[in-house]
């Protein structure tokens, strides 16, 4: 099934993540609705393609030794010892 994947970066100093980017990923599927390689021809669509998106995914693309910007401008956060 098709799904949306968050692209975040990760901030070792407060724990956050912050996602920076979000993306549909195309099952290719000729059985699910919501893909581009959905059959186009008669069918009972209903009952034999998906029809809707699978849970949401996040992906950890980088891991930053800093706070995120929030908790930087906040002062909420602690120094590495």
């Amino acid at each position: 099934m098709c799904y949306i994947l968050h692209i975040a970066n990760e901030f070792t100093a407060c724990g956050h993540q912050v996602v920076f980017r979000r993306q549909r990923i195309d099952c290719n599927s000729n059985a699910c609705v919501l893909s581009n390689q959905h059959r186009i021809g008669h069918h009972d669509c209903h009952s034999t393609c998906r029809q809707s998106l699978m849970r949401e995914q996040t992906w950890t693309s980088g891991r930053l030794l800093r706070p995120c910007d929030a908790c930087y401008r906040s002062g909420n956060f602690s120094t590495p010892a």
